[in-house]
């Protein structure tokens, strides 16, 4: 996607307020937190998951590059998905409470 728009490394790394070592490093594959992962969807106007696909197009999934950030982006989004299902209850739980008094 950097490539796409014609930018530096550099270029991205300021636009998403990360490091230069971690545009480096996520584009070797070698994963990325979940912050990285938010900041750099929010640069290029996408989702997490659109990110993964444009790697798979790029990067192909047999490389083993791309099998770890594979495993990073869906292990992410198993941890945002439980995030997302304990705050949901936590909710459902504190409108049951309102209720009640």
């Amino acid at each position: 996607m950097r490539e796409e728009q014609h930018w530096t490394q550099q270029h991205l790394a300021d636009a998403a307020v990360i490091t230069l070592r971690t545009i480096q490093r996520v584009e070797r594959g070698e994963g990325a937190s979940a912050e990285t992962l938010q900041a750099l969807a929010a640069v290029f106007d996408t989702t997490i998951d659109q990110l993964q696909m444009d790697w798979d197009a790029v990067a192909g999934a047999s490389s083993p590059a791309s099998s770890r950030s594979f495993s990073t982006i869906d292990q992410l989004q198993m941890d945002w998905d439980a995030v997302a299902a304990v705050r949901r209850d936590l909710l459902e739980e504190s409108n049951k409470q309102e209720k009640a008094l």
